[in-house]
């Protein structure tokens, strides 16, 4: 991956590959997402609602960087199982 994410948009990676774009807060805590949510939260990445990323969210998850942090994230998802 090129360059570095913060701690907040890798938080956003891991929450999108295992949310997706629309969710519930039940699912953030049936999945156990509670911390990444709230990272991503705070950094602006998330509306107060939780079920719908921001524009910043978009723009970030539609950047290369934001591409390739979501993919790895699925592809650490998927190796657990």
């Amino acid at each position: 991956m090129a360059g570095r994410i913060t701690v907040a948009e890798a938080a956003f990676a891991r929450c999108m590959a295992v949310l997706g774009h629309h969710f519930t807060l039940r699912d953030v805590e049936r999945n156990r997402m509670q911390a990444d949510y709230e990272a991503a939260r705070r950094a602006g990445f998330y509306q107060s609602a939780g079920i719908e990323s921001t524009v910043k969210g978009e723009d970030w998850a539609n950047s290369a960087p934001g591409r390739a942090a979501i993919a790895a994230a699925r592809d650490a998802r998927d190796a657990r199982g």
